[in-house]
Parts: C-alpha cells; sequence; structure tokens
C-alpha cells in the first residue's frame, strides 16, 4: 500500500488511548478506522462493529485526494 498503516501492538493500548478508541469497561481497543493526512491531521474517521467497512474508508481517500 502507498501508506502507512498503525495498529497498536501494545496489551495497555497505548496508541489506543492517545485516539481514544480504548474501552475501559472491556479492556481492549475498539474497531476504528482513522485518516491521517501528512500534516498529521485526522480527516476521516469510521467507528466499526465486527467488521469495517472498507468501502466508505476507500471514498473517504477518494474525495481527499481530489481535493488536493
Amino acid at each position: 500500500m502507498p501508506f502507512r498503516l498503525l495498529s497498536d501492538d501494545d496489551p495497555a493500548g497505548a496508541v489506543g488511548r492517545q485516539y481514544g478508541a480504548w474501552d475501559d469497561l472491556w479492556n481492549l481497543e475498539r474497531r476504528i478506522t482513522f485518516v491521517v493526512d501528512r500534516a498529521g491531521r485526522v480527516r476521516y474517521v469510521e467507528m466499526g462493529n465486527l467488521a469495517i467497512d472498507t468501502g466508505r474508508t476507500l471514498e473517504a481517500l477518494t474525495r481527499l485526494a481530489r481535493a488536493r
């Protein structure tokens, strides 16, 4: 892929906590897709259930690419 993917492998959820994805009740991270631009700004967020709808994420990436 022409972009980086981030996954939190820390059992304490250090990255998930920073992005507000940590669930204290279940002690795990919720499934959330973030699209972050090169300046580090979060441009799109997709809250997921058991599976993320990658079609909506692709649409968001396409819209952002056209806006450049």
